[in-house]
This record gives C-alpha cells, structure tokens and sequence, in this order.
C-alpha cells in the first residue's frame, strides 16, 4: 500500500486510549552530523539538523487525549568508538506533532559520526 500526506489522520477511530499506530524512522548520517536518506513510514515525518547533535522531528499529530511514545534508540555507528552514546529528548508536543532530540556523550550534546546510521520508533496512540 502507498501512503501519501494525511492517510494516517484519516484512518478509522476505535477507542481514544487502544488504538495505536507504530512509525519506524531510519537516516543516515552525513558530515557535520547532517541528515542524509531518510526512511520513514509515513511523508509526514521529517527530520532537520538545528545545532550539534541537535534534531527537530515531526510526525502525525495526536489530539488532545491521545499519547506519543519515541525510543528504541538504535545507532549503528561508524566506527567502534562513538561520540553520541544516547538520546534524549528536550522537547515534545504531541497535539502539534513535534519533537526535539539531542544526541548525547555524557553530558554533553555530541555530533553522530558521517557514515552512521540512527533508527528510532515512534508509537501514537489514541484518536490518531
């Protein structure tokens, strides 16, 4: 099946709090931390570089009731030693349909090596 911009919004409600939809997100990683090919299961999804290690993530927004999960963090690095170790969010708003991501080291926010690979999921559920 194909999916163009807003299928997920008009799929069929059953329940507010059940139903729920999964999104896995891919993209590769490109010098200075840049994001490369993108793999998404729905156009509406998108992904932009904003700062070091920094990332602005949007995805089908969920109203006001519903819930938006993002995690399973999976980095297939470049090399043996990454800079970025895990992820955090900073920010999230589910009824707009945003996130922001910071790649980590300790501490610190940290450039994802060129070469590496970053996977995540995003689970919506509820009137999505």
């Amino acid at each position: 099946m194909t999916t163009v911009a807003g299928d997920v919004p008009a799929w069929p409600v059953k329940a507010a709090t059940r139903d729920k939809v999964v999104f896995w997100v891919t993209f590769a990683v490109g010098a200075t931390g840049a994001v490369g090919t993108t793999t998404v299961d729905d156009p509406q999804i998108t992904i932009t570089r904003t700062g070091v290690g920094t990332y602005n993530l949007t995805y089908p927004a969920v109203p006001t009731g519903g819930r938006v999960l993002i995690g399973e963090w999976e980095l297939l690095a470049a090399d043996a030693t990454p800079t970025a170790a895990s992820f955090i969010l900073t920010a999230k708003s589910v009824t707009a349909g945003t996130a922001t991501f910071v790649a980590v080291n300790g501490t610190a926010a940290a450039e994802i090596e060129s070469g590496s690979t970053l996977s995540f999921k995003i689970t919506c559920q509820g009137r999505v």
